[in-house]
């Protein structure tokens, strides 16, 4: 428990920016009106409003409806001012909502819709008073009936009506958030699935290395997440509106105009004030105040600098929460060094000032002991906060509806009083259920959770706890993910109420239902995906979760987008955030993968360290050749059923007639398929075996071997002297005959052998480096095209030489095998070439009556597209770079495949450092575009750790991709879809 020393645990949920579906516990006044927070079940709403002044009651009447109004998609203008103007504006509401519902008829009051326009039209010349309550009343009645919600009624005085009507608008939009929420409760609690994530340095994301707080907000229909980054002491700005692509809109850091106070962010929470949204970041630096009305332009509004004139030696700010009292706002961070909680007024957010900052030296305070999570809530007419103390082991709770002097009023401990995890209390949210208001904290020490009753906050009481590895009454299951719980957040899906607990030494989000806040049960837990999961993944046959930004999750909040609630987790160790789908689960974007070792023996087993794949078609089936270079083998598996790729046979060196001594096998890192008369063949290249192997696979059940050609290093005899470093091979037809050649990176030349007679293969020819004009120093990776009749191979070298290091990509004429001639030498960062450093991998296209051709530069982290049309001159078109204009996914180039798709052109280009594969649109190869892409462990996406070579095939009119992925010794299979189909 030693790990959490020195950090800080400070999650807290976003403030008041929007209303949210799925979270029945925040109500948030439209248009001029007071963000309040607080509970919207009927009798939630009684307790609290026989106490408030009636101007709070109405307002949040006035809140209640907007609400119910937005969600039966009902417009209204917006009165706004005195009361009575307000009363007019809820009398205008609730009859607009009935009209809505299709109610007619006015049972219980005089009036009906006539009297409510009369009384619209009123209130330009007098002004309606509490008369008009009885009629609001009985609306609200009425609606409650529509909606087949019974009603207790209290009656009798002004301030027990509006009361009955708080409860009754409360109730009201409880019931349409829940309806709204398409979740049959039959089909169980909501189950967690990886949507998306986001890592700092990939996709345009730069401000996220250590993420530690995340916040949502909305803006202009939009929603986006705001995360605070203490390792790049910044703030990330994330658009999350389609939560399986999210998008970065901006970032900010320490340092910049303005932003003075981003030090180690590592809590964000937002606000509105003035028809303005902020965000208010705690860190070691400050308080800072930001801007985010135009996400992708966010300015500095304030900072209040830790140590400055007034905080005396506050060292920084963490926990966080932003309330509202008397129509003002008002910050409360907890300041962990100092055991203090600094109270501001950010009613002005470009002035905001300092109110108090009671510590432990304060007469009632002393248990304030590295203060680290605080959440603010009503009780009666008065507002207080909840202060989780990390070494103090308890909470604190204190009246702050002054705050200028805060008062405190309750305490409770660890291990005393029925109190079980409060150890390391970390962080508290506020939970309002049946009329009740509880506190759920998380005590990362004890590895647990615990709900206390703060209704009455002079006594709070223990309600219930979990532990981690506890069943209790989990009717779902266990509590697997609780090991230091430092993040929590609410959301409600179905009617039922959930928290999401982030445990950072579980790598883990738990997910509880508290809808029984006596009775926690677990529902279900996501980890981060290790290398381990991996081996189960195999032996189960099924992810284990595709969760790739969950180790050392601090911080969780929840959000709706249409239909959906998600979850978005800030990764300390992962630099990066999670999206998780809480609701129902989207289909899934891989199709399959399959990876050595699964299948038992005879399955795939010949795939360990897989680097090149080929995709062949053979009596009506479809088949993958996989080489594996770790245990120099050869996998075939069956794809015709791309989700249920099935494995076929294996080629091992001294196995089913390969000769351990004949065989040139040993660590194959290239190879191609190609057919003869009625029988068809693999080529592979093999670089420890310096030599090429064909295999026959007429019957890919029954792989045999038919011939190998290795280098003869002595240039004794057969004249086979230009394949040591065997790299790549390629098969092509001229004057009748068939060749292959290959790339020979030892030998820094390129080999071409007659394979017309596969079982005799013979030397045609070699090409050296510094021979007759030939540059392949380091030949790696050839391709054949043709052009005006002619064959030619662009092949690509890279190495060090004496005189530094060289990459370059030669064109070679082969139409007459025995003579191949260099027509023209390209060289990386010279006449325009920007992606040539190291190419590993390329293909060539046809677009707009040119000949172009792909390159994959595993060295620059991207692709050059090079017009060939005329082969003596190439001239570069275009180039492409990992995390330049929307591409992500193209780190470590490492193949690249070209098909032809909905009337355009595409690449598939694998990148092995980024641990995926990107899709281009290179129609107009002068301008490629990024379509999208995916990671391993990312989406169901299973096998794409260090994704080597891909291939393109088409099953049934579909298109798919198959990637061989040496880290994961095995080959992930993609649909390839777009434009819907």
């Amino acid at each position: 428990m030693e790990r959490m020393a020195g950090r800080r645990t400070r999650p807290s949920r976003p403030g008041h920016a929007r209303m949210r579906t799925a979270d029945a516990y925040r109500i948030f006044a439209t248009a001029g009106c007071i963000a309040l927070c607080g509970a919207a079940s009927g009798a939630v709403m009684m307790d609290e409003a026989y106490a408030q002044p009636g101007n709070q009651t109405i307002t949040r009447i006035l809140a209640d409806t907007g609400a119910i109004r937005d969600a039966l998609d009902v417009g209204r203008p917006d009165a706004g001012g005195s009361d009575p103007q307000m009363l007019a504006q809820i009398l205008a509401d609730t009859g607009a909502i009935r009209d809505a519902l299709g109610i007619g008829g006015e049972p219980e009051a005089d009036g009906g819709l006539g009297a409510i326009f009369d009384l619209f039209g009123s209130i330009l010349g007098g002004e309606p008073g509490l008369q008009e309550i009885p009629r609001i009343l009985a609306d609200t009645g009425a609606i409650r009936r529509a909606l087949d919600i019974g009603r207790p009624d209290a009656g009798g005085s002004d301030p027990q009506m509006l009361a009955q009507i708080l409860a009754d608008t409360g109730a009201i939009r409880r019931a349409l958030d829940a309806q709204s929420q398409i979740h049959d409760p039959s089909a169980g609690p909501p189950t967690l699935k990886p949507v998306s994530s986001a890592v700092d340095g990939s996709g345009g994301f730069n401000a996220l290395s250590g993420a530690f707080g995340v916040g949502v907000f909305e803006v202009g229909g939009r929603d986006y997440a705001a995360v605070a980054a203490t390792r790049d002491h910044g703030v990330q700005i994330i658009d999350v509106t389609d939560p399986a692509r999210p998008a970065p809109a901006s970032s900010i850091f320490a340092g910049s105009e303005g932003f003075d106070a981003l030090h180690a962010p590592i809590n964000v929470d937002a606000f509105d004030s003035g028809g303005r949204v902020y965000a208010a970041v705690s860190g070691s630096g400050g308080l800072q105040i930001i801007d985010v009305t135009d996400p992708a332009r966010p300015a500095p509004a304030s900072a209040v600098l830790a140590g400055s004139e007034g905080l005396g030696r506050l060292t920084g700010l963490g926990g966080l929460d932003v309330f509202d009292v008397a129509g003002r706002t008002y910050a409360i961070a907890t300041a962990d060094e100092d055991n203090s909680v600094v109270i501001m007024d950010v009613t002005d957010p470009a002035s905001p000032a300092l109110l108090s900052a009671p510590n432990e030296r304060w007469g009632g305070f002393e248990a304030m002991k590295r203060p680290t999570g605080v959440a603010a809530f009503d009780a009666g007419h008065r507002t207080y906060a909840i202060v989780a103390a990390w070494d103090g082991s308890c909470v604190l709770i204190m009246d702050v509806t002054d705050p200028t002097e805060p008062v405190p009023v309750s305490a409770a401990f660890d291990d005393a009083g029925g109190f079980e995890a409060l150890s390391g209390a970390a962080t508290v949210k506020i939970l309002n259920s049946e009329g009740r208001t509880y506190a759920v904290v998380a005590g990362a020490r004890d590895d647990g959770v615990q709900i206390i009753d703060v209704t009455n906050p002079s006594v709070p009481a223990p309600v219930s706890a979990v532990f981690d590895g506890s069943g209790g009454v989990a009717v779902f299951g266990n509590f697997d993910a609780l090991q230091g719980p430092v993040g929590v957040d609410l959301f409600e899906v179905g009617g039922r109420d959930y928290a999401a607990v982030a445990a950072v030494w579980d790598d883990g989000v738990q997910i509880i239902d508290l809808t029984d806040p006596a009775s926690p049960a677990a529902v279900s837990a996501a980890f981060d995906d290790l290398d381990v999961t991996k081996a189960a993944s195999a032996v189960l046959g099924h992810s284990l979760g595709g969760f790739e930004a969950l180790a050392e999750p601090y911080h969780v909040d929840t959000f709706s987008v249409g239909d959906g609630t998600y979850a978005i987790v800030a990764s300390r160790e992962d630099d990066g955030v999670q999206i998780i789908d809480l609701t129902d689960p989207a289909s899934p974007a891989a199709v399959s993968a399959a990876f050595d070792g699964y299948g038992g023996p005879g399955g795939f087993d010949a795939m360990a360290g897989a680097t090149h794949v080929a995709a062949y078609e053979m009596g009506g089936r479809a088949y993958a050749v996989v080489t594996g270079s770790a245990e120099s083998g050869v996998q075939i598996m069956d794809v015709t059923d791309p989700a249920s790729p099935a494995p076929v046979s294996t080629v091992f060196p001294g196995r089913g007639g390969f000769g351990l001594l004949t065989t040139a096998l040993s660590d194959p890192t290239g190879l191609d398929v190609f057919g003869v008369g009625d029988r068809a063949y693999v080529i592979v290249a093999a670089w420890e075996s310096d030599g090429v192997q064909i295999v026959d696979v007429t019957d890919p059940a029954r792989p045999a071997p038919v011939s190998s050609a290795t280098d003869n290093t002595m240039r004794i005899s057969v004249g086979f002297e230009g394949l040591d470093g065997a790299r790549d091979v390629e098969v092509f037809w001229s004057g009748g005959r068939a060749y292959a050649i290959v790339a020979a990176f030892m030998d820094d030349a390129v080999q071409i052998i007659d394979i017309t007679i596969p079982e005799l293969p013979a030397p045609a020819s070699i090409a050296r480096h510094g021979e007759n004009g030939f540059v392949l120093f380091g030949a790696r990776d050839t391709t054949v095209f043709w052009s005006e009749g002619r064959a030619y191979a662009l092949v690509a070298s890279a190495g060090r030489t004496e005189t530094g290091f060289h990459s370059a990509v030669q064109i070679v004429d082969i139409t007459d095998p025995a003579a191949p001639a260099p027509v023209s030498t390209v060289y990386d960062g010279a006449h325009g070439f920007e992606a040539l450093s190291a190419v590993v991998h390329s293909d060539v296209f046809e677009a707009g009556g040119g000949l172009y051709a792909i390159l994959a530069d595993r060295g620059s982290g991207g692709v050059q597209i090079v017009d060939i049309t005329d082969p003596a001159r190439p001239a570069p078109v275009s180039a492409a770079h990992d995390g330049e204009g929307g591409f992500e996914a193209l780190s470590g180039a490492s193949g690249v495949r070209v098909f032809g798709a909905w009337g355009g052109t595409y690449a598939v280009v694998s990148a092995a450092d980024s641990d995926g594969v990107q899709l281009i649109d290179i129609t107009d190869p002068a301008s490629p575009a990024p379509v999208s892409a995916a990671f391993d462990d990312s989406d169901g996406f299973e096998a794409l750790g260090a994704p080597m070579h891909v291939d393109v095939f088409d099953i049934g009119g579909r298109l798919y991709a198959i990637a061989a992925s040496e880290d994961d010794d095995g080959v992930q299979i993609i649909e390839i879809s777009t434009g819907g189909k």
